[in-house]
């Protein structure tokens, strides 16, 4: 289940963050302050950083689900 939310929130992510691309570039990027685009940068790398935390987490959640799994088969047979 962990795993599964993790993967829901790294797709809520990418969504949000299109969704302001395209409102940036609707409103015109040459619009934006020097300020603005900065703050959007720090922003994107934060949102990168904690889409790739969540990414790996769920990979990891993944390979000990599978190994319990066959731990549970292996001792039951």
């Amino acid at each position: 289940m962990l795993s599964a939310v993790l993967l829901i929130l790294n797709f809520r992510s990418l969504r949000n963050k299109y969704r302001l691309i395209g409102q940036t570039l609707a409103q015109g990027v040459e619009n934006l302050s020097a300020q603005q685009r900065e703050q959007q940068i720090a922003v994107s790398h934060r949102e990168y950083l904690w889409c790739n935390y969540r990414e790996a987490a769920t990979h990891y959640i993944l390979g000990v689900q599978g190994i319990l799994i066959l731990i549970l088969i292996l001792t039951r047979s």
